[in-house]
């Protein structure tokens, strides 16, 4: 299963993005 984009997570700073780039099988 293949995956790509960006998660957008709350932190006590504010709004973060993460990139995410991942294979998994």
């Amino acid at each position: 299963m293949q995956g790509s984009g960006v998660q957008v997570y709350w932190t006590s700073r504010g709004w973060a993005l993460a990139d995410v780039d991942y294979e998994a099988t």
